[in-house]
Formats: structure tokens, sequence, C-alpha cells
């Protein structure tokens, strides 16, 4: 049995946080707090700085004074590495995030020591087909970032490639529509071709790291020397590890603390050898609660670049009931994307405007007891019941309300499932998620005489994801649609 906690803050306009999943209720308590705690880190910080204190001798940096001594001593901060910057400068001059495959790096043993060359096949012209040899060290690490220290020399050294470093910002590419339709496109791209189920040892012998949070049987960590891989940035850099995965096994683990374990790479990003799943192929609670934080650190870069966010909840959401209509989903479950301030949680279902556009759907659990329960044979589709759905202006065709929990069944015109028609709105979207497959298509007007039911108004069915890895794009103007699809390269 595992426990979840939610803490409210009353003080705080009883603003809700949920934590992970913990085996021991005081530790689902303690994670609710760090999660309301990292939610309002602005506020706690202020706080902190409000009581001028003397630091005492070997009291730990605040990130203020980290990013200052950073900036002052580049050379004392272990992350800048000439690996790190000659990828950067490199992604400068291309345009673009560089994709797995264009950076080889291949280490040859010599003697009792290690020579790396690297090659970026990305480059421009000749730079391309050019390799650069490092100086001879005493592991491949070292000899990897010799190699990438007199790669980042030359091309520093290189007038036009520092002139397409220093022009390539912005390029023209306008505000707004190239980041909402282009940026998306390639971030989705990008993320999804480079999914795979597969898991696939990076290095064959054990490497160390520290353990940097620890939730009882798992948790993140850092190694001790730079991992180059293209999954690196997943989940913020650090790396999921099991209890099981750490080599001798010890009793108790603990964050600071030092352990052994071999690295691997699946879809999911780096990690140990465990990969458990739970029974009837669903994730275990582990693995549930890696893949919401991942589902964060996605989102969290849409919304600071301007986008809004609209999350709706939806069957087998955290922090949300199973009855409907259900609640929107806690905003501790996206910390990063709360932190935007262009995040909208929306209830299930949702009824909402946008710039003259009337958004009001479900994530399909109507349609899919609709079609269960319909007669054998009646060739009910998806695209049919929501059609219905907008004649009768009602969300839930044969919907059976004894499902509902009675205090969810109120009168009619109260019915959260009932469409109410927005008179500000000139268009209406009307959607349902987890449909069979993606479909769209005009609808006609009410059948009645009431002005606002003639309007302009596209129904969505939005294929499941997983099955059908397809995103619908629709134009709030003339209400067209753009599906972009998505496969496993």
């Amino acid at each position: 049995m595992q426990y979840q906690a939610i803490v409210t803050l009353h003080c705080m306009d009883k603003q809700e946080y949920a934590g992970h999943l913990c085996d021991d209720p005081k530790v689902a308590e303690k994670s609710a707090a760090q999660q309301a705690l990292l939610a309002n880190s602005d506020l706690v910080e202020a706080q902190k700085r409000e009581v001028p204190t003397k630091r005492p001798s070997g009291m730990m940096l605040s990130p203020e004074e980290r990013a200052k001594k950073a900036r002052v001593d580049p050379a004392e901060n272990p992350a800048i590495t000439p690996k790190t910057e000659l990828n950067s400068l490199c992604m400068r001059i291309i345009g673009r995030y560089m994709k797995k495959g264009e950076t080889i790096y291949i280490c040859n043993r010599i003697a009792s020591q290690y020579q790396s060359t690297v090659q970026i096949t990305c480059l421009p012209d000749e730079w391309g087909q050019r390799a650069w040899a490092g100086h001879l060290c005493a592991n491949k690490q070292k000899a990897e970032q010799s190699a990438a220290e007199i790669a980042l020399k030359d091309i520093k050294d290189d007038p036009q490639l520092q002139e397409l470093a220093a022009s390539s910002k912005g390029k023209g590419k306008g505000k707004g529509n190239y980041w909402n339709m282009q940026m998306m496109w390639e971030m989705m791209n990008n993320w999804w071709g480079g999914w795979s189920d597969e898991r696939e040892i990076i290095i064959e012998e054990p490497i160390i790291g520290e353990m940097i949070e620890w939730k009882g049987h798992y948790g993140w960590m850092k190694t001790d020397h730079p991992i180059e891989h293209d999954a690196k940035a997943m989940r913020g850099g650090k790396i999921y590890i099991n209890k099981k995965d750490i080599e001798g096994t010890p009793e108790t683990v603990a964050e600071g603390q030092k352990v052994q374990f071999k690295l691997y790479v699946d879809g999911n990003g780096l990690g140990g050898p465990k990969r458990r799943r739970g029974g009837f192929g669903s994730l275990a609670a582990t693995e549930l609660t890696v893949a919401v934080e991942e589902a964060d650190l996605f989102l969290a870069p849409l919304g600071v670049k301007g986008m809004t966010l609209h999350i709706q909840s939806g069957e087998g959401d955290c922090g949300v009931s199973t009855f409907l209509p259900q609640e929107p989903i806690p905003r501790a479950i996206f910390p990063r994307c709360t932190r935007s301030g262009n995040l909208e949680l929306r209830r299930n279902p949702s009824d909402h405007c946008i710039a003259g556009l009337q958004v009001v759907g479900h994530s399909g659990q109507p349609l899919a007891l609709a079609s269960r329960n319909a007669p054998k044979g009646a060739p009910v589709s998806h695209m049919d019941m929501l059609l219905q759905s907008w004649q009768s202006q009602y969300l839930a065709p044969l919907w059976p309300e004894l499902l509902m929990k009675a205090d969810a069944v109120p009168e009619r015109q109260d019915d959260p499932f009932g469409i109410k028609l927005r008179p500000e709105a000139q268009k209406v979207l009307l959607f349902s998620g987890n449909s069979p497959g993606a479909r769209w298509e005009l609808a006609p007007g009410l059948d009645s005489a009431e002005p606002l039911g003639q309007k302009d108004v596209l129904a969505v069915c939005i294929p499941k994801f997983q099955e059908e890895p397809t995103i619908l794009l629709v134009d709030s103007e003339d209400l067209s649609v753009q599906q972009l699809r998505f496969s496993v390269s």
C-alpha cells in the first residue's frame, strides 16, 4: 500500500499541493510539504533575504552567490567544461539544437593512457569532416575533454564561424507564429522521434555518483563526471535510480551519499537497470511519478515562451477523483509550469472562452461509456455521438446518472454536462479526448431558431496519443485543422 498526501495552505487562498506516492504516511506528508515549498520558492527566498545575517564559515552559498561566483571565476565552475562549451558554441553556429550522432567521440587506449578524437558533423563545409585529437590522459572522460578543448580553440579562432555564431540569434523568425507552430513541431518531433522503449547500456563499467534526492526506495542522482549523451537533458539532467540498481544493495540510502551503479538509457532518459512495471501493463508508482515530472519538464518551456497552457483533468490523473465531473489537477503536479505564470488548469468537462472561441468538451469517458452501452451492431462512432451531443446540448449522451455521485446531479440548468452557449463567442470548438482515431467535422446549426445556436461549430475527436501519436492544431480564426503525426525513428 502506498500513500499520497495533499497539503492545503489556508493562508494562501487554500492552495493545494500534492506529494509523491510513498510507502510511509509520514514520508508522504513530508513530500507534500516539499512540493509546497518548491512551488513557493520565490516567497521563501524573499523571507530569507529580509533577515540579514552573517553567513557562518562553511555555510552553503545561496543560488545568487553561486551564480555570481560562476560569472566571476568560470574556470572554477565544474559545470562549465570544454565539452559543454563546445556544444553550446556549435548550436549557436548552426542555429538549432544538435541531434544524436552529430558529435562523435572516439576514444582509444594507448598503453595505460587514453586519447580521444572528436568530430562534429553538423558544422558547415569542411569543418564537418574535420577531426580533432586530444592529449594522452589518465581516463576516457579527461581524454574527451582534451579533444573538445582543442576543437573549441580552433573553432573560436575562425572568424567565419564566429560570425555565424554571433548572427544566429533571432534569424528573423518573428514573434508568436514561429514559436506556436514551428518551434512546437520541432520540440515535439525531437522528443517523440527520439523515444524508444528499448534499453541500452551506456558505459560497461560501473560509475559513481552522488544522491541528490531520495524518496525511500528510488531517487535521483548526479554522476561525479559529466555524461555526454543526448538524453542527459531529460528530467533536468537528473538520473533516475532504484534502490535495487545500487551495487552492493546498501541497507540505507540518504541524500549526499556516494553510490555505484551501471548507467542505462531508454525512452524515459538516463537511469539504472531496473524499470519495474505494475500489473495489467500500467506504470508502477515510481514510473508514474517520473512520467509526471517529465511532462512538467517538457511543457514548462512552452509556458516560459508565452504560450498559455490549458491542461484538463482526465481519467486516471493524479490528485483528482475518478467520478465525473472531475476537479482540475492540483498545481503541485506541474510546479515548473505554474512558475511560468501561463498555466490554466481545467476541470473535466470544461467550458471556457478564448478570444471569441468557446472551447467545450471532455476527456472522452462519456462517449466511451455510451459506445459500450450501444446496441449490438449499431454503427455509432465517437464523431456521431459528439455531433449528437451538440444537437442535444448535452455532453453525455445516454449517460446513466446512477454512475455519478449524488451531489453531482443538480437541476438541468446547473448540470455540468449541459452546453451553455456564450453570447461573447462567435465560434465553438467541441472536443472529445481519448477517441479511437483523429477526426474533425463542421457541425450543423442547432435545430432551433435561437440566434446563439447558429454559430460556426467544429467537432474534434482527439485520439489517444500512445496509440496514435498525433496532435491537432486548430486555427481559431477559420476553424481549420492541421494534423501533426509523430513516429519512432
